[in-house]
C-alpha cells in the first residue's frame, strides 16, 4: 500500500510541471500579431496598366514604393486597406536603388481615422536580426472570387531573419514574390529597415532603409522628358494584292515588329513583313512562284480605353501611317529530264536519266510603299488590318494585310 501511494504522488509531481511546460508552448506569439494589427493599415497596394504591386505610408499623404513598380509614370491608383482606391502621382525617384515616392490628394485614413505614417530604423540591422515583410505576393491587379486562394496573398505577413548585408540591399529569408515590390521590411518594432525589390530564389531582397531616407529628404525628381517604354510584336496574317488573281496574289504573311511608345499617346515602330506562297497546289499549273518582303516605318495616335484598376484588361486603338520599301520577286519552278546516255532512244528503250527541279528567278523589284493601318490591342495580344500601296504602280502593287499575333 505504500508503494502504490509514493507511485501515485512521485505522478502527479511529475505530470504538474508537464501541464504547464504545454500552456507555455502553446501560446501565440502576440508580437507579431500586434504588429500585423498595427502596421497593416498603412500598407497599401498599387495598380497600375501592368499589374500590381505594394506600397507603403511614410508621411500622411506620401507613399514609398519601388521605382519598377511605377516607372510607367501613368493611371496610378492606391487601393487602402478598406477598398478605396485613390489616384496618386510619382513625386520623386532613384531609378538605380529603385526606389520612389508617391504623392497623393488627401492623406491616407481608415475607418475614418488618420494612418500613422511608418518610422524607419535608425539603421540597417545586422546578419540574424528577425524581419517580417508585408506585402501582396503573386498578387493580381483583380481580386479572385473564387478557389482555395479567395482572400489570401493581399496584405500578407511573411517572417525571416536578415541574412546578409550589401552595400544597396539587404537580403533575408523572408518569402517575397513579384507582387510583394515596394512593400516595407520591418524589424519586430514595426521600423522600416527596406523597401522590398526582388526575390532571389528563396530568398528576397530590400533596398536598405539609409537610401530611402535619401530619397524622401531629396527634392522632388522626375524623369525629364516623355515617358518611354519599347514593345515588340509578330504575328501571322493573310495579303491580298487586289490587282491579281486569288491563285497568285493571296499570301501567308509573318510579320514582326519594334515600337516605341511615348507618353502612352504616340507610337512610333518598324515593321517587317514577310509575304511567302500561301499554296503551292494552288500554284503548280503554272509553276510560278512569288514572294514579297516589305520593311516600312510606322507613326500614329495611341487611344488607351479608361484605366480600371482591379478589373484591367489592357487595351488600345492604334492607327497609323507606314511608309517604306518592299521588294517583289517572281520566278517559275522548272523540271528538267537528262537522259544519262544521250543517243538512247526512249521510244524503245529503257533510258537511265536524272531528274532535275529548280526555280529560276527574276532579278529583285524594288518599290516604294505607302499607306495605313488600324491595330488593336488587347493585353498581350493584337490585331489589325494594313494597306499599302506602290504610288507608282497601284494597279499592281497595292497590297491589304489582315494580322494577329502576340505583343510583348
Amino acid at each position: 500500500m505504500t508503494t502504490m501511494n509514493a507511485a501515485m504522488a512521485a505522478l502527479f509531481v511529475v505530470s504538474v510541471p508537464a501541464v504547464g511546460l504545454a500552456d507555455e508552448v502553446d501560446e501565440p506569439d502576440t508580437g507579431l500579431v500586434e504588429l500585423y494589427e498595427r502596421v497593416r493599415p498603412a500598407v497599401v497596394r498599387v495598380h497600375t496598366r501592368e499589374g500590381a504591386g505594394s506600397g507603403f505610408l511614410i508621411a500622411p499623404d506620401r507613399i514609398a514604393t519601388a521605382w519598377h513598380v511605377v516607372d510607367v509614370r501613368h493611371d496610378l491608383r492606391i487601393e487602402t486597406l478598406d477598398g478605396r482606391l485613390i489616384e496618386a502621382t510619382v513625386l520623386t525617384r532613384h531609378k538605380k536603388h529603385d526606389l520612389a515616392v508617391l504623392q497623393i490628394d488627401e492623406p491616407l485614413t481608415f475607418d475614418g481615422e488618420p494612418v500613422t505614417p511608418l518610422s524607419f530604423a535608425a539603421e540597417t540591422p545586422p546578419v540574424g536580426t528577425p524581419v517580417a515583410a508585408l506585402g501582396h505576393p503573386l498578387s493580381p491587379s483583380e481580386d479572385r472570387k473564387k478557389g482555395q486562394t479567395v482572400g489570401l496573398l493581399n496584405w500578407s505577413l511573411t517572417e525571416g531573419i536578415v541574412s546578409q548585408v550589401g552595400e544597396v540591399s539587404v537580403q533575408v529569408t523572408a518569402a517575397v514574390e513579384c507582387g510583394s515590390s515596394g512593400g516595407p521590411l520591418l524589424d519586430h518594432d514595426g521600423n522600416v529597415v527596406g523597401v522590398v525589390t526582388l526575390g532571389i530564389g528563396g530568398l528576397g531582397a530590400a533596398t536598405r532603409v539609409e537610401l530611402l531616407d535619401g530619397v524622401v529628404a531629396a527634392e522632388p525628381s522626375l524623369p525629364k522628358g516623355p515617358s518611354v517604354e519599347l514593345h515588340g510584336r509578330y504575328g501571322i496574317g493573310v495579303t491580298r494584292l487586289p490587282g491579281q488573281d486569288a491563285k497568285t496574289g493571296t499570301f501567308v504573311t509573318l510579320s514582326t515588329g519594334l515600337e516605341v511608345v511615348l507618353d502612352r499617346k504616340l507610337m512610333i515602330g518598324l515593321a517587317v513583313d514577310l509575304d511567302l506562297l500561301a499554296s503551292k497546289k494552288a500554284r503548280k499549273e503554272d509553276n510560278l512562284r512569288s514572294r514579297r518582303l516589305q520593311m516600312a516605318a510606322q507613326i500614329g495616335p495611341r487611344f488607351e480605353l479608361p484605366f480600371r484598376p482591379k478589373a484591367n484588361v489592357p487595351m488600345a486603338i492604334q492607327p497609323y501611317f507606314t511608309a517604306g520599301v518592299g521588294m517583289a520577286r517572281t520566278g517559275v519552278h522548272q523540271s528538267t529530264l537528262r537522259f544519262t546516255d544521250p543517243n538512247c532512244d526512249p521510244f524503245t528503250q529503257d533510258c537511265a536519266y536524272d531528274a532535275t527541279s529548280e526555280t529560276v528567278w527574276n532579278p529583285n523589284r524594288w518599290m516604294p510603299v505607302v499607306g495605313g493601318g488600324l491595330r488593336v490591342d488587347i493585353a498581350g495580344s493584337w490585331l489589325g488590318v494594313e494597306v499599302t500601296t506602290n504610288p507608282g504602280a497601284p494597279e499592281q502593287d497595292t497590297r491589304v494585310m489582315f494580322g494577329m499575333g502576340v505583343r510583348f
